[in-house]
């Protein structure tokens, strides 16, 4: 693969806007070949790349080889999280992600996967590449998100897109695990709806517990509208107290919005 200093620099920069969006440690993409390699190298080790090249001190065409190489396997994600970010639509944070993901290659058994809440299917087109599953059915209830994320997915055979409102969703399959992203308020409730079309050995996930963006800007700016929400948190965490006192087994993940993964003891 032959690459000049300009191609480098405009593959730089023509991502730039993507990698701005996931790594935090990425700001600004020079025109100049320094600054370029530099900046390369930082997408790098934002990306924990550095560690497969033996040369840390990476010259452009280098650095520019591993970026394509990473774009490569990583496209569609990229081209999801972008979508969701131009649309602005919520995604699970990459730490919960990855603790969710962590937690599925610990458990074979988990082929089936119910999502509540599709987005632009971020998480579904994510866990899908785990080898050990074998189906996820992720409904959508809002028309353009789910037409969206059809045409996003329309490759991925492991992916069922289904455009319904979560209270007329007729469920008629037991699920290995089930994904619930609705609203605060339905949470408990839904909760109690899906728990009943669980596999023996299935799990229940809930994300955003913490709303720490909400929580901040309530105390920042004591707005009162965001008092229903702060208010249906605090009980849907009182409800996973309960669930931990009785039959239930419940992982927490801390990092990023929070998580919870809730088993059947």
């Amino acid at each position: 693969m032959n690459l000049t200093k300009s191609q480098t620099t405009f593959m730089v920069e023509q991502f730039a806007t993507i990698f701005q969006k996931i790594f935090n440690s990425v700001y600004v993409v020079y025109a100049d070949e320094q600054q370029t390699t530099m900046q390369a190298n930082e997408l790098l080790f934002a990306m924990d790349l550095k560690s497969s090249v033996r040369n840390k001190n990476l010259d452009r065409v280098s650095a520019a080889i591993i970026l394509q190489n990473y774009l490569d396997a990583n496209l569609q994600h990229l081209k999801i999280l972008n979508c969701s970010i131009a649309n602005k639509i919520a995604v699970m944070r990459a730490a919960n992600l990855q603790f969710l993901k962590d937690y599925l290659l610990n458990k074979p058994a988990i082929k089936n996967i119910l999502e509540i809440g599709t987005g632009c299917g971020y998480s579904a087109q994510i866990l899908s590449e785990i080898k050990t599953v074998e189906s996820i059915t992720t409904i959508e209830k809002d028309q353009k998100r789910f037409e969206v994320a059809k045409e996003l997915l329309k490759d991925n055979s492991k992916v069922k897109l289904v455009h319904v409102d979560v209270n007329d969703f007729n469920v008629n399959n037991f699920y290995d695990l089930i994904i619930l992203d609705g609203p605060k308020k339905q949470l408990v409730q839904l909760f109690k709806k899906f728990e009943k079309f669980l596999t023996k050995h299935g799990a229940i996930v809930i994300d955003n517990l913490y709303l720490k963006n909400v929580y901040d800007q309530y105390k920042i700016r004591n707005e009162k509208r965001l008092l229903p929400l702060l208010q249906a948190n605090q009980e849907l965490h009182v409800f996973l107290e309960k669930l931990m006192v009785n039959k239930y087994k419940i992982w927490f993940d801390e990092s990023g919005d929070g998580l919870a993964i809730i088993e059947g003891k």
